[in-house]
C-alpha cells in the first residue's frame, strides 16, 4: 500500500512537469512564430514546419500576429 501512495505521488508529479514543459514550449512556439512572420515567413510556411494546415497555424497563433484581420496567406 505505501508503495501505491508513492506511485500516485510520482504520477501526479510527472504531470505537473509535462503541463510545465507544455506551457513553455506553447511560449516558445508563439515566440518564434511571431519572429517568423516579423521576418516575411508566410503562414503557408509556418504550418508546413508545424506540420498542421496553413488555417490550423493561423487560428492558433493569429492573436499575436500584427495582420491577424486579414486572410491567411
Amino acid at each position: 500500500m505505501g508503495s501505491e501512495i508513492a506511485d500516485k505521488k510520482e504520477l501526479l508529479y510527472t504531470l505537473s512537469c509535462i503541463r510545465d514543459v507544455r506551457a513553455k514550449i506553447d511560449a516558445n512556439e508563439l515566440q518564434t512564430a511571431r519572429m517568423a512572420r516579423q521576418s516575411g515567413i508566410t503562414w503557408s510556411e509556418i504550418a508546413t514546419a508545424l506540420g498542421v494546415s496553413r488555417q490550423a497555424a493561423w487560428e492558433r497563433l493569429r492573436e499575436m500576429d500584427a495582420d491577424a484581420s486579414t486572410t491567411p496567406v
